[in-house]
């Protein structure tokens, strides 16, 4: 989901001066490069996000993160295999 700025607010004024009510500077992220990585950064327990997370990571040399994201996923075990919904088996006659 985008933010979309909508007249009048005080949501709109920060977005566009990049302030914060009080005057400090605040970080807009408005390309879409770094709308996807800040989206990354919330998801990053889906193996999609990690993808570009932990490159971001190892650049910024924090590694031990991208440990600490690995060790705290849950171990899913594997699916038994199932037949698809729907479909029956065959029978002989």
């Amino acid at each position: 989901q985008d933010f979309t700025p909508s007249p009048l607010t005080l949501s709109t004024a920060m977005y566009v001066a990049e302030r914060d009510p009080q005057g400090r500077k605040l970080y807009v992220p408005k390309g879409r490069k770094e709308k996807k990585l800040q989206m990354a950064l919330l998801h990053y327990q889906e193996p999609a996000s990690q993808k570009i997370v932990f490159p971001l990571l190892e650049s910024l040399g924090r590694t031990a993160l991208r440990e600490k994201i690995l060790q705290s996923q849950p171990k899913i075990p594997p699916a038994n295999k199932r037949r698809s919904p729907g479909k029956r088996p065959v029978r002989k006659k």
